[in-house]
């Protein structure tokens, strides 16, 4: 579905119900939601991988926040080491500035322990367009990775773990905005 003249920034509470021929059923007990101007969709993992194509390696897995606090919501996308990865087509909006952030973490106990997390934009066919590496500590930081090159332009988002082993990376908060 899709809703025309709701607010960015304003949360509304969706439910549905269903009437035919032998009467209403009752009203779902519904859930919330919050347009934003963001071009991903379902950044925050709280619709599962709806949205998501995970690919590649070690399938990632859902997490939620069972006596750990994400970075928003109550799930993240948990991504293994050997390649595991989610993608998505965004469409990168155009304006003075466009950028990507995200919010990762490597869980554990231990101080010290790192991740690397491998940020590509490809384009349509699949042709790595620009590709970084963020260094994902124990504990949630936020990274930003600069799309302005990209404004106007549909590509492809892939984030995956890049070790072949080692710690798992919990992933949150995925977002483009416009500068």
């Amino acid at each position: 579905f899709a809703f025309d003249g709701l607010d960015n920034g304003t949360a509304y509470k969706l439910s549905v119900s269903s009437i035919n021929a032998l009467g209403a059923s009752p009203e779902s007990a519904g859930w919330v939601i919050t347009p934003t101007d963001h071009t991903v969709f379902n950044g925050g993992f709280e619709g599962g991988f709806q949205g998501w194509a995970v690919t590649d390696g070690n399938s990632p897995s859902l997490i939620s926040n069972a006596g750990s606090a994400f970075s928003e919501g109550k799930w993240a996308a948990h991504l293994f080491p050997g390649g595991g990865s989610v993608q998505q087509t965004i469409t990168v909006p155009s304006g003075s500035g466009a950028s990507l952030t995200l919010s990762a973490k490597v869980p554990g106990t231990q101080n010290g322990e790192v991740a690397p997390l491998i940020v590509e934009i490809r384009d349509a066919g699949g042709a790595v367009l620009e590709q970084k590496t963020v260094t994902v500590q124990r504990s949630f930081g936020t990274h930003t990775v600069d799309l302005s090159a990209y404004m106007g332009r549909q590509v492809d988002l892939r984030l995956a773990h890049g070790a072949a082993a080692g710690r798992t990376i919990y992933l949150d908060a995925v977002k483009v905005t416009v500068r």
